[in-house]
């Protein structure tokens, strides 16, 4: 199995960047789908709900299972 690239973009104008076990996508698809979670309470539960500043939004990008993964997830 191969990683994803976790992008934070927070508020004050930087970046913070990772890599993470492809297996996050089945964290994502379960929170997303079965919980109903978007949005803060989502980037909360899947990173951290200790960022700080404050994220604008998170990006996983990479290969996944099924292909290519673009998921963008904004801090609303």
């Amino acid at each position: 199995m191969s990683n994803l690239t976790v992008s934070i973009y927070l508020t004050d104008g930087g970046r913070l960047e990772y890599e993470n076990h492809v297996g996050i996508l089945q964290t994502y698809d379960r929170l997303v789908q079965s919980e109903g979670l978007s949005g803060k309470q989502l980037i909360h539960r899947l990173i951290s709900d200790e960022l700080r500043p404050a994220p604008l939004h998170v990006r996983l990008r990479g290969e996944g299972p099924a292909g290519r993964v673009d998921i963008d997830i904004p801090y609303q």
